[in-house]
């Protein structure tokens, strides 16, 4: 069973603060992701010109990792996502094979509901299905 740790960035912080949560189940992520303050985090981003809030997602000794960034205004916002994962790719006219990482051409407009479902899909290892839901046109 694979095994996760989370992250947040605060609208009032600097791009490179980052609260580290650590290890927690599923269950707990998606609740910390309904309980973070998506409205006022982005409130203060707006007003400090700092760094969007934004929560991550790591699946611990994969490289998979998910994060989605919430922008707009606090009445009306949506959300900015990544994601990325270990692949294989061929170089050298396909005659090498070497580790690398891989990630859809991200949505730049997903909805509070569709950022939650991304992460439920992360995490109960959804991929393909995941691929779709933020994957730009």
């Amino acid at each position: 069973m694979p095994s996760y740790t989370y992250s947040l960035q605060y609208g009032d912080s600097e791009i490179s603060t980052v609260d580290e949560r650590g290890n927690a189940t599923a269950r707990e992520i998606l609740a910390a992701f309904d309980a973070f303050d998506w409205p006022g985090q982005i409130a203060k981003a707006n007003s400090t010109q700092k760094c969007s809030p934004t929560f991550t997602v790591d699946e611990v000794g994969t490289g998979r990792t998910f994060w989605v960034s919430g922008y707009g205004t606090p009445e009306t916002f949506q959300f900015v996502s990544f994601y990325a994962y270990p692949v294989r790719k061929k170089a050298w006219f396909g005659l090498v094979e070497r580790d690398g990482f891989a990630g859809p051409n991200a949505r730049q407009d997903l909805s509070p509901s569709e950022a939650r479902e991304a992460v439920r899909l992360f995490l109960d290892g959804r991929h393909d299905e995941l691929i779709r839901l933020v994957s730009a046109a």
